[in-house]
């Protein structure tokens, strides 16, 4: 396993690779006889870690707005490392439910680089769980975080309703559903990660698509997360160039 300390991330160009369902991040839905099987370079991530580090290292946050983009940006890195890392070790099952945390981020990022005002969403969502966890607990408590939603009844809006805010109804109905599916545990992911010649299996290792089609959601959710805010903080063509070659 690489050292933890290195790191990683890459494009929003996406190629899907042949597997159980279909894969996007631009918006479009490939099925499995539409997709490429071939797996993005052994080196790829290696290249990408070294890619994201230079270019985070001129990065200064010059407002709020940008602050919670690289706070978000920085998540969805560390979740796509821990990705990558699960991977080297042939651990796999756990991995759609760490892909689906990081794209549910990546869709925050989308909204708060689309808007400041995503903020105020964001802090109201906060309070107004906190709120709801403390209602019938501690009335002080209750009442200091409802004080702070200023934009209410945030928890109602359902998270596909955020992916169409976003423009990103492809990538709901596509990738996300995918590993929502596994995420859950549903029979396609009980079949695919647990069993091996229709026996129950324990530990085994994922077949050679599975283990391709990880590698590249994880890249290209990097690459896309990282280009997307380099845009918003100005970054060179030459820069964004780099990063599109490495898918």
């Amino acid at each position: 396993m690489r050292d933890r300390q290195r790191n990683g991330f890459m494009p929003a160009q996406f190629t899907p690779l042949r597997i159980l369902s279909p894969v996007t991040l631009n918006g479009n839905i490939y099925r499995v006889e539409d997709c490429v099987s071939t797996p993005p370079k052994q080196s790829s991530w290696d290249q990408f870690l070294t890619v994201r580090d230079a270019s985070l290292s001129k990065l200064t946050h010059r407002n709020l707005q940008e602050k919670y983009c690289l706070l978000l940006l920085v998540r969805i890195m560390e979740l796509c490392q821990d990705a990558q890392e699960l991977l080297e070790l042939g651990r796999v099952a756990s991995i759609p439910v760490i892909l689906r945390s990081a794209i549910e981020s990546y869709i925050d990022l989308q909204l708060m680089i689309a808007s400041e005002e995503h903020i105020e969403f964001m802090n109201s969502s906060l309070n107004e769980r906190m709120s709801r966890i403390f209602k019938d607990v501690d009335e002080e408590k209750y009442e200091e975080f409802r004080d702070k939603i200023s934009v209410p009844d945030t928890w109602r809006k359902k998270i596909k309703h955020k992916f169409y805010d976003a423009g990103k109804k492809g990538l709901y109905q596509g990738l996300y559903a995918h590993l929502c599916r596994h995420a859950h545990g549903n029979l396609e992911a009980l079949l695919q990660d647990h069993t091996r010649d229709n026996k129950i299996a324990l530990g085994h290792t994922p077949e050679p698509a599975v283990s391709q089609f990880y590698a590249r959601q994880i890249l290209v959710m990097a690459v896309a997360s990282l280009r997307d805010v380099l845009v918003l903080f100005g970054a060179q063509a030459e820069d964004l160039q780099v990063l599109d070659a490495l898918l």
